[in-house]
């Protein structure tokens, strides 16, 4: 199967808006792929020469030479389409997700260049219809975490034979409707802090068999609905409804401790609110994030005094789907038109 890789027509260009201030510092249409499948997840490498596309129920594994992709690989085990690409940081390994009840697989490249596959068991034992619908990997890649569309987590360990097993499957609430909101390890892997729909905060520890356990269970029915940010992985800040924020630190031994109001200088009421904003959309670096609202793509850029401000917005004519490359230099959209477009980040 090949891509026919090409610039952009005039006539099919999106629209893009600059802010006057920062016109350079924008990201313009450079390739365009015309295609015939859906395309709602993409990786990348760390070094960026790789792109991994998923193309409806295949994937498309892409080699970047200046502005030009070339397919390499054509992949296929999903029996769905592809909804999620997670790509390592240290080798030529992914991960993909597809949807409907699908698998998730570990992709490996061989010392001759082939991808190999392996399946993740997640469904034994399991009396009920569900999927993965997010994967995290750890700072040494050796634990990987799948999040469901139900109120549990699954982990997988890695073995020193490169396998992939299961370690735990870990319930987090046994109300049914209190669907997962947000999954993070804190920043130095002790602890994954998780959050529910229903207003809900578990703290997982390791005990000594290795093996993640429930360390402390925090109800906060009293915000029930509002938005919740884990803001740098050692606090969690919580928005009221009147807006003001509550923050939670957690002590030595990793439980939360302490509540307070936040009463903080004007900028520093900025910066939340700001996250709060991109809470849901922020992009692979801080340096550059971006706030999807509707068909439009609006893009934001830390200044000197650490605040965003947006320096473009992109209209679409569908509803859309994005991501940024690691090191922010690239974005590559798909909005259900004829193309898949990739942009570059030119500045001044």
């Amino acid at each position: 199967m090949s891509l026919n890789i090409m610039k952009h027509p005039e006539s099919s260009q999106r629209k893009s808006e600059p802010n006057h201030r920062e016109s350079l510092n924008m990201y313009s249409l450079i390739i365009s792929f015309e295609h015939s499948q859906q395309c709602k997840a993409f990786g990348f490498n760390s070094s960026n020469n790789i792109w991994v596309l998923g193309y409806g129920f295949q994937i498309l594994v892409c080699q970047r030479q200046n502005e030009t992709l070339r397919v390499e690989s054509t992949l296929q085990g999903h029996s769905s389409s592809v909804t999620n690409i997670l790509y390592s940081n240290k080798e030529d390994m992914f991960y993909s997700i597809g949807s409907w009840n699908d698998n998730v697989i570990v992709w490996t490249r061989d010392v001759d260049g082939k991808w190999n596959k392996q399946y993740l068991i997640y469904k034994e034992g399991q009396t009920r219809e569900f999927e993965v619908v997010q994967l995290i990997l750890n700072n040494d890649e050796d634990e990987l975490i799948g999040v469901m569309d139900y109120n549990f987590i699954i982990v997988w360990k890695r073995t020193l034979e490169n396998k992939w097993i299961k370690s735990q499957i870990i319930p987090i609430s046994q109300n049914e409707l209190s669907q997962i909101h947000q999954v993070s390890y804190d920043k130095h892997q002790k602890k994954i802090i998780i959050i529910t729909q229903n207003g809900q905060v578990q703290i997982l520890s390791k005990n000594q068999q290795d093996l993640w356990k429930k360390r402390q269970s925090i109800n906060l029915k009293m915000i029930k609905g509002k938005k919740y940010y884990n803001i740098d992985d050692d606090s969690l800040v919580i928005q009221r409804q009147k807006g003001e924020y509550l923050i939670f630190n957690f002590n030595r031994e990793n439980e939360l401790y302490e509540e307070g109001i936040v009463k903080e200088s004007q900028t520093i009421q900025e910066m939340l609110n700001q996250l709060f904003e991109i809470n849901s959309s922020i992009s692979q670096s801080q340096e550059i994030c971006a706030l999807k609202k509707n068909k439009y793509l609006s893009i934001l850029r830390k200044d000197t005094k650490n605040l965003y401000q947006q320096i473009q917005t992109i209209q679409f004519d569908h509803n859309f789907f994005y991501q940024f490359s690691k090191n922010n230099q690239y974005l590559i959209t798909w909005d259900y038109s004829k193309y898949i477009n990739i942009w570059k980040y030119k500045s001044d």
